[in-house]
């Protein structure tokens, strides 16, 4: 067996110039995510520094990651995600593999599903963007019990230290 991509999430700003990606790969020994952050601070000296982290995970934590994906098939039939009237900000895209196709859903801010009181949202209430941001809180909570640095599973650029 090859090895397959289950799950992909990037940020990117508002430019579409990547700031982070984060991969979730089913091995034939089990699984293990590979994380890439670009440090754009150091990038206002002329120089980009990147940034990376490769975690193993049980063949447990990989088929709960798919069978997240798999309790959620819903999301195949997903165009586009509601629009938060945010000025700037972020590009999310979600990546799930289902039924071995692989299914791409980008939004704009989607961390303003989160808590859209302060908001206005297009498409209100944001049912589409909540179920992907529930799926992602799954999948990431797995990542972090094992180990994946926070920078690579962030909704919007925070300040690193």
């Amino acid at each position: 067996m090859k090895d397959t991509r289950i799950f992909r999430y990037v940020l990117e700003d508002a430019w579409g110039r990547m700031i982070s990606q984060l991969d979730v790969i089913k091995t034939d020994e089990a699984g293990e995510a590979r994380g890439l952050y670009f440090d754009r601070r150091s990038s206002e000296n002329g120089d980009t520094v990147a940034d990376s982290q490769r975690i193993l995970l049980s063949s447990s934590d990989t088929e709960q990651i798919i069978n997240i994906i798999e309790d959620h098939k819903e999301i195949s039939e997903y165009r586009s995600l509601e629009f938060p009237h945010v000025l700037d900000g972020f590009i999310n895209r979600f990546e799930f593999t289902i039924n071995e196709n692989i299914h791409v859903i980008s939004g704009f801010n989607v961390w303003a599903f989160l808590d859209n009181r302060y908001l206005q949202i297009e498409g209100n209430p944001p049912t589409k963007g909540r179920n992907i941001l529930d799926i992602f809180s799954s999948i990431i909570t797995i990542l972090e019990k094992n180990g994946m640095n926070s920078k690579y599973l962030q909704l919007k650029e925070e300040q690193l230290s």
